[in-house]
């Protein structure tokens, strides 16, 4: 079974974040996640955030260089905290990569937040 999905670099737009999401819900076996180098924004995160809200399967998340938008964007920002938000509950993913995402300082206190309530990630 395919364990691990690595779209790493493919220009995946919100669309087919959405559309890789709802597809990830029916498929169970998969346990890491590379979107990395993708250009998502706000709602592609949100997206994903809402599906690791109640994900118990995902084990690692890559989105090195794939949160879009300047760096004190409200939409940015907001997608970081809704992504922050929904992993305080998500007690299965083990690893998340956010780097070279340039996020703000409110982005950084919303995963420091967030950090305080989960304990799984490393």
């Amino acid at each position: 079974h395919l364990t691990r999905l690595t779209l790493s670099g493919n220009v995946l737009n919100d669309t087919a974040v959405k559309m890789l999401v709802e597809t990830l819900a029916m498929v169970k076996n998969i346990r890491h996640l590379d979107l990395s180098d993708n250009p998502i924004t706000f709602v592609g995160i949100e997206v994903v955030a809402q599906h690791l809200k109640h994900d118990n399967r995902l084990l690692t998340l890559n989105l090195h260089n794939a949160i879009n938008g300047d760096v004190r964007s409200l939409d940015k920002v907001n997608g970081l905290r809704l992504l922050a938000s929904c992993l305080e509950e998500n007690r299965c993913l083990e690893e998340l990569d956010i780097s070279r995402c340039e996020l703000s300082d409110e982005c950084g206190e919303a995963l420091g937040s967030m950090l305080e309530w989960n304990n799984c990630l490393k």
